[in-house]
């Protein structure tokens, strides 16, 4: 594994984990604003 590939798969890494927390937040919020 090359440098570059280490670094692209940290890069996948961190896009993936913001999207969850996208996710996870958006999840918070509708679920606090539902009734």
């Amino acid at each position: 594994m090359t440098s570059d590939d280490r670094k692209f798969y940290r890069y996948r890494f961190v896009i993936a984990g913001l999207i969850l927390a996208a996710h996870f937040s958006v999840g918070l919020n509708f679920f606090s604003v539902s009734p």
